[in-house]
């Protein structure tokens, strides 16, 4: 069964809110558990350099496995019962689904989304064992994968909120950035995409509105940008000083608030 999540803006353009019932969200944590890549696998040098990305990834599935779990928020929605449904069966049917949700940031799901791309390319390229095959998407090992047809079916429903804060030209502009097969995010930093996040959080709604395209190119060029480059370096320079994986190293400044506007 094909999943059903839902994405929508929060109210004050904080981020998303990802809602679906109880399969929907288990549905989606085994697609993205399925699509990252473990460190505890035995992995080629290519598999390697998406490692730390993947932990971004499962930051999100963390969150939403705890709203599967009930540990986040609750939605009721109508589900389409009406009276004639009731006199038909003979009961009293329940009018209403229970939905969980949990609210995600707007930087950091761009992200996600960017890495998304790549980690389905790669899946792509192990599922035909050949990563030379151009025409891979419409390989049958690819086009009727459950994994990732459950994880664009995800994207879609991102984009879709997304479209609603954009004009369709911003839109199709943040469409065309996104999916730039020459990206690479797998070297971008942690510390880079957590100061974006701060500092949109630090935004009013109408700043944010009026900033998701601007990050949004930031965080794709983020080779050519200084203050990911003086991260990288830092970074780099710790793990071979002191041989620390790279998760364990933490910049100061970059601390979340507790609680703000979603």
């Amino acid at each position: 069964m094909m999943s059903m999540i839902e994405v929508a803006n929060t109210e004050n353009l904080g981020g998303v809110a990802i809602s679906g019932d109880l399969y929907d969200l288990e549905q989606l944590v085994d697609a993205l558990h399925k699509i990252t890549i473990n460190d505890g696998e035995e992995l080629d040098k290519q598999s390697r350099r998406f490692i730390n990305i993947s932990d971004r990834v499962l930051g999100l599935c963390y969150d939403i496995r705890h709203a599967a779990q009930g540990d986040r928020e609750f939605l009721m929605k109508e589900n389409g019962i009406h009276e004639h449904h009731q006199a038909e069966q003979k009961g009293i049917l329940p009018r209403q689904n229970i939905y969980f949700s949990c609210n995600y940031l707007y930087p950091e799901m761009i992200i996600i989304m960017i890495a998304l791309n790549e980690l389905i390319r790669l899946r792509t390229a192990k599922l035909v064992k050949s990563k030379y095959r151009y025409d891979a998407a419409y390989d049958k090992r690819v086009i009727w994968d459950e994994t990732i047809a459950v994880i664009r079916s995800f994207q879609a429903a991102f984009q879709k909120a997304l479209s609603e804060v954009l004009s369709p030209a911003a839109h199709s502009r943040w469409l065309n950035m996104v999916t730039n097969p020459y990206i690479d995010i797998a070297r971008i930093t942690s510390p880079f995409i957590d100061l974006h996040n701060i500092q949109y959080i630090e935004m009013t709604r109408e700043q944010r509105a009026k900033k998701l395209l601007t990050i949004t190119k930031r965080l794709c060029e983020y080779q050519n940008d200084p203050e990911n480059w003086a991260y990288r370096r830092a970074i780099d320079a710790a793990v071979l000083e002191h041989g620390w994986p790279e998760s364990d190293i933490h910049f100061e400044g970059l601390d979340y608030p507790e609680d703000f506007a979603w």
